[in-house]
């Protein structure tokens, strides 16, 4: 039985700052609410919705719900600082057994003093789809999400997933509905694609695979003449997107030409290649998105802002930053809506799919903001200014400071501080895998 998205469920998770905020001494709040009119029916006739908060395996509340007048309660007694995940389920039974339906889960941290809200409404279509990962002990779990315009969680039914890995020789990938189960071996780069069948909205998730040793067979050589100077090349998965003045050119691994596009004189610079999307920028306020399959262009806007840079982080996310008048612009980067702004008083530095940090050097402060709404997360204070290095990669990142003769690991989900070593010189290059980082300094290589 096909689903019709104008009978699904959303979950959004609002986390306004300053919403219901108080002293950082008083608990966390979180505020629930569930608009589910009787004259309006979940997927495949379901009879109630269960509601449950968990931390790790651990279920801190379960709530059951049905078709009626607006619901709205305060939860208190959470935790705060600690990873939650709420996870929003309808059934077709009134006493929430047997399969879920239809599903979605997200993920919060409540803090002190802050009051947050999810709400659950009715909603229409799958505008863009997100993934996300955690990994332990050689396995990767990689969640699915499909968001309609608001950026809300649309709840869909497990057979509405598709998955693929990109090469078998690197890993065994076993879907399971919106989530699905990678186990790597090999050693290359393996990217997990999900496709929500009805929408047609994919998306895509890149991890280096370092399992056993690398091949040692030398790699076959291709040439390509260029008609004229390179301006930017980036690679997809599958081949080159290559920009010389006036042409966008999708390359094969041979060196043939895939497709080739002339976009507008002043969209000269390409400036990030994403998944399936190539962004390309006039210096100014104007951008242009095309699909790195096929050379179309996807959409174009003008923002009426010049950044001095465009960040794009994942998949979805392309954030626009004005030293003039210090603010960040997000948009979406499937449609380049605008998602939100937020001022800010530092220079951004490093962005992944749950945030971006920046740094204030007046203040000598760091601090972090959710991607999707802007919201504050946290701030850290430096004692003398830092140079900022890079970042590892996989579910919990570290950023890499250089700072008052020490290289100091910091935690990108709380701004905590890991570890930190003395470092011979202020002079250092760094370079992270996901376990592993190499520090470079004028008198040694660790």
């Amino acid at each position: 039985m096909m689903l019709t998205r104008k009978q699904l469920l959303t979950l959004s998770l609002a986390v306004a700052a300053g919403c219901g905020g108080g002293s950082k001494s008083e608990p966390p709040v979180l505020v629930f609410s569930l608009d589910w009119p009787q004259t309006r029916t979940l997927p495949l006739a379901a009879q109630c919705l269960r509601l449950r908060v968990q931390k790790d395996s651990t279920t801190l509340v379960e709530m059951l719900y049905f078709p009626g007048p607006v619901v709205e309660e305060q939860l208190t007694g959470l935790p705060d600082f600690v990873p939650l995940t709420v996870i929003a389920e309808a059934f077709g039974t009134r006493e929430a057994t047997g399969t879920p339906l239809a599903s979605t889960t997200i993920s919060l941290r409540l803090a002190r003093g802050r009051t947050d809200r999810i709400t659950l409404t009715l909603t229409s279509a799958i505008t863009s789809v997100a993934l996300s990962s955690v990994f332990t002990d050689n396995l990767w779990t990689i969640s699915a999400t499909g968001r309609d315009r608001d950026l809300a969680l649309v709840l869909t039914a497990p057979g509405q997933w598709e998955w693929s890995l990109s090469d078998a020789a690197l890993g065994t990938l076993t879907p399971a509905g919106p989530t699905a189960l990678f186990v790597p071996t090999g050693f290359g780069e393996a990217t997990v694609t999900a496709r929500e069948k009805e929408s047609g909205k994919i998306a895509s998730l890149v991890r280096p695979v370092r399992v056993g040793e690398p091949t040692t067979t030398e790699p076959a050589v291709a040439q390509r003449a260029l008609s004229s100077p390179l301006t930017a090349l980036f690679a997809t998965n599958t081949h080159f997107v290559a920009l010389t003045p006036g042409t966008l050119s999708g390359i094969q691994t041979t060196g043939a030409t895939a497709w080739e596009t002339h976009p507008s004189t002043p969209l000269s610079r390409l400036s990030a290649v994403m998944a399936d999307r190539a962004l390309l920028w006039d210096g100014g306020s104007n951008f242009a998105c095309y699909l790195t399959d096929s050379g179309s262009k996807f959409w174009q806007r003008d923002f009426g802002v010049k950044p001095t840079t465009p960040l794009v982080y994942d998949n979805t996310g392309l954030f626009l930053y004005n030293t003039a008048e210090p603010l960040l612009n997000a948009h979406g980067l499937f449609d380049g809506v605008a998602l939100w702004t937020t001022a800010l008083t530092g220079t951004p530095l490093y962005g992944d799919s749950a945030r971006f940090v920046s740094y204030d050097p007046t203040t000598k402060i760091a601090f972090a903001q959710a991607r999707l709404t802007g919201t504050a997360l946290w701030q850290l204070l430096f004692p003398a200014a830092p140079t900022y290095l890079g970042a590892t990669t996989g579910s919990s990142p570290l950023l890499f400071f250089s700072v008052a003769g020490e290289l100091r690991a910091i935690q990108a989900q709380s701004g905590a501080r890991l570890w930190s070593v003395a470092l011979d010189s202020q002079d250092v290059l760094v370079a992270a895998s996901q376990s592993v980082i190499f520090v470079h300094t004028p008198t040694s290589l660790v």
